[in-house]
């Protein structure tokens, strides 16, 4: 990786539990070169999180909740090799937050679900726990079931779920 540029990949996945599907989801990571792979409804949990494991990888992190929904992971290429300060996770596996120091910055990855409807109470969450952790970069990644315009939300336009997220994008993180 030449200087300070990170290579991010947000990716839902709906479900790893199938081993070729799983093989072929980490072959295409693997492929992309991305630094950092964050990937939403895996839907695994207990030693299936083990599954994920591969040479080239460095640390592994997840918050599960079944095998049939949710489930959120952040990977690390090897090479990245970031000193890990703060994890939150969520006990339903709809978010991971990581404070990280990764070449020499200190930024806050932030891997959300959020399941449909769309829900405000759980970004406001999020939001708190972020805010608790100083003023560093954040990088929002993940499946929030919305957009944020709801003009430009072609299947179901002028819903809720829409607007809420564009009013949680426009909040600032309280300091």
């Amino acid at each position: 990786m030449a200087g300070t540029n990170l290579k991010l990949v947000s990716w839902n996945v709906r479900g790893m539990n199938d081993k070729v599907k799983r093989a072929i989801i980490l072959d295409h990571l693997k492929k992309l070169k991305a630094d950092i792979m964050l990937l939403q409804e895996t839907h695994l949990v207990g030693q299936r999180v083990r599954s994920l494991n591969r040479s080239w990888l460095g640390p592994v992190f997840h918050a599960e909740y079944s095998t049939y929904s949710r489930g959120v992971a952040i990977l690390f290429r090897k090479t990245t090799a970031p000193k890990i300060e703060k994890i939150i996770s969520d006990r339903y596996g709809r978010y991971i937050i990581l404070k990280i120091t990764v070449y020499t910055k200190t930024i806050i990855l932030a891997n959300i679900y959020s399941p449909p409807p769309g829900d405000l109470t759980i970004l406001q969450t999020i939001l708190g726990k972020v805010a608790e952790l100083g003023d560093h970069p954040v990088y929002w990644l993940g499946d929030f079931n919305a957009v944020p315009d709801p003009t430009l939300d072609r299947l179901r336009p002028l819903k809720g779920d829409s607007r809420a997220l564009g009013e949680w994008l426009n909040t600032p993180i309280p300091t």
